[in-house]
């Protein structure tokens, strides 16, 4: 591994922040139950989502929602990725920040604030003080997300253009517990299944199937979070084999349904 690459942690209560040039660890996590705001630093990548296909340029800022499809795709040297990423939670001292300044997906140009706030944690990331790094990263998320709430969605630098693509993800998410066979899906956008399949897999960097699977998956958690028994809220979310339904629930979320059921 070359000298230059790093990862640098801090972590406190609900709160994760990361400063790390290098291999990304984000292979197979297009959803999580946390928000995430990333200021993209360096190297060559792009953004993929369901509203933004964009190529990444440094201090880009990137807003991304708890349950929201998204994929930093590196397109050139692994060594060359350089972010700064917070990771946080919904809490009491938050959720009125989140909720003005995290509904949507979008990216932006990082302004002197935002880019202030993020050089105080990488700091604290260089030199962690294990008394102080909870207070501090608090305090800086809340200041960030003040100034986030600021940003407008109409300054997303690049939305997703693809008709096709465009029309299969409207129509998934109008129908996610119906009948989702690609065949169906294809036979109402008038294309064949095949190229459905391939349009999908190449605008997305995720098969239309995996997608649905993992949009139900983040549904049925709503639903088992909001108290619904495991097998009512996988038979609602179009899962007819409740052992399958299990597994995948458990390889995503790292939890078993009725585990979460008792948090």
């Amino acid at each position: 591994m070359m000298s230059d690459l790093f990862s640098r942690y801090v972590t406190g209560d609900n709160i994760a922040f990361k400063h790390a040039k290098g291999i990304s660890d984000r292979s197979g996590k297009e959803f999580h139950l946390f928000h995430e705001i990333i200021l993209f630093l360096g190297g060559d990548a792009e953004l993929i989502s369901e509203t933004v296909h964009a190529k990444l340029k440094p201090q880009t800022l990137i807003v991304i929602p708890k349950e929201t499809y998204h994929q930093v795709l590196i397109k050139g040297k692994q060594d060359e990725y350089c972010r700064c990423v917070f990771q946080f939670y919904e809490t009491e001292d938050n959720i009125s920040l989140i909720k003005n300044g995290m509904q949507e997906l979008f990216i932006t140009e990082s302004d002197k604030a935002a880019a202030y706030l993020f050089s105080k944690m990488m700091r604290l990331a260089e030199n962690p003080n294990e008394e102080l790094s909870s207070v501090i990263s608090q305090a800086v998320l809340n200041l960030l997300l003040d100034e986030i709430k600021a940003k407008k969605s109409t300054e997303i630098i690049n939305s997703l253009n693809d008709g096709l693509t465009k029309q299969a993800i409207e129509y998934i998410a109008e129908r996610l517990t119906e009948n989702l066979s690609i065949e169906n899906i294809a036979r109402c956008l008038n294309v064949s299944p095949s190229t459905l399949m391939h349009t999908f897999k190449k605008n997305m960097n995720i098969s239309i199937h995996k997608y649905i699977i993992k949009k139900r998956l983040i549904l049925a958690h709503a639903k088992i979070s909001d108290g619904e028994q495991a097998t009512v809220a996988a038979s609602e979310c179009g899962f007819n084999d409740y052992s399958g339904f299990y597994m995948q629930y458990r390889k995503m979320f790292d939890m078993t349904p009725s585990t979460h059921m008792r948090k």
